[in-house]
């Protein structure tokens, strides 16, 4: 399972996406970032936390499940049909 932190989901996934991942919006403080909770619970995603070995600290890393991979590619479908 491939994993990746947070900056780097939100530094490839930015391009694709017409809500802003990184600033906060005006509703309640969040930004587009915050729905991955709701992804958690529909079993579409999860989040792992592994140990920086540099700094000893604590990394929250991402991952794809297989639901979340077929409704990933299901998207690209629709976008590349409907875009291109």
């Amino acid at each position: 399972l491939l994993t990746l932190t947070e900056d780097q989901l939100k530094r490839m996934a930015q391009p694709m996406c017409r809500s802003n991942l990184y600033d906060k919006g005006r509703i309640r403080g969040r930004n587009a970032f915050a729905c991955m909770e709701g992804l958690i619970e529909k079993g579409l995603v999860r989040k792992e936390i592994v140990r920086n070995a540099e700094t000893g600290g604590e990394i929250e890393k991402w991952g794809l499940l297989r639901d979340g991979e077929v409704l990933g590619e299901l998207c690209a479908d629709f976008d590349r049909a409907v875009n291109h």
